[in-house]
């Protein structure tokens, strides 16, 4: 688990750009004047919105004026609050209004009020055992009084990102997505590009070896998670896989057995 309360007062000197990662992600949005942006669809934040990233989504924030931006964020897995947790957490929605849930704005501002009396392993324990809390109480709780304004992508790009996000083992093409689709190679490029700050082509490759390399925590073997992702050659695998995690595909397995 990674816990952080950033405050960023210049965000004309910053970038934010598009990532994607493997674990949940809670961020409250303290103060700021933005929007996110979660696979394609584009949320207008409010003070107090809480957003629960799920694994293996690109999102990115996108700020609408130069506002002191200030933000409590989580990163959370299997291994740190079980599975039940993270099962309840996959369906909770992206954004939610935490206006007028009293439990979300009084643990963030717990949070912000403790942090320098508690330490550093306090903190820790405090926060894991929030998000525990506070997951378990929104998946049973009723939605929040206002419902987040949200832009989605065009129809077309949320049709390429559905049959891209549901074939996680495939070696996608754009020529292939082109004539599926009847795109213009042109303008899935210009308009994927534009819409998700990322490329097309890196954002399927991404979302390719983040499946294998759920696959291979789940205890699939390397070798057999390359090809069921498609992977042709295991080299190309392995550097891929190298480079997004780190490790290599046997020390992730192994990583994994440590943590089970």
């Amino acid at each position: 688990m990674f816990i952080s309360h950033p405050r960023t007062t210049d965000l004309s000197a910053r970038y934010f750009p598009s990532h994607i990662h493997s674990e949940f992600e809670m961020l409250y949005f303290a103060h700021g004047d933005a929007d996110y942006m979660i696979e394609g669809a584009v949320y207008a934040l409010c003070k107090g919105d809480l957003l629960i990233i799920k694994p293996r989504t690109f999102h990115n924030l996108l700020p609408r004026s130069n506002a002191y931006y200030e933000r409590f964020i989580v990163f959370f897995s299997e291994k740190d609050v079980g599975a039940d947790i993270c099962e309840k957490a996959a369906k909770l929605p992206d954004v939610i209004s935490a206006a007028p849930e009293a439990l979300v704005t009084g643990f963030f501002a717990s949070w912000g009020k403790l942090a320098g009396q508690m330490s550093e392993a306090e903190l820790f324990a405090f926060v894991s055992a929030g998000i525990r809390m506070l997951v378990t109480a929104l998946y049973f709780s009723e939605p929040g009084a206002r419902a987040p304004s949200v832009r989605r992508a065009h129809a077309h790009l949320q049709s390429v990102l559905g049959y891209i996000d549901s074939h996680p083992n495939e070696n996608i093409t754009l020529e292939a997505l082109s004539q599926m689709f009847y795109i213009s190679p042109s303008w899935l490029t210009h308009t994927f590009k534009r819409k998700m700050g990322v490329s097309i082509m890196r954002y399927a490759e991404q979302k390719r070896i983040l499946y294998a390399g759920k696959l291979i925590e789940d205890g699939t073997d390397p070798t057999k998670a390359a090809e069921l992702c498609g992977y042709d050659n295991y080299s190309t695998f392995f550097r891929q896989y190298k480079k997004r995690f780190g490790v290599s595909p046997r020390e992730g397995k192994k990583k994994r057995r440590r943590n089970t």
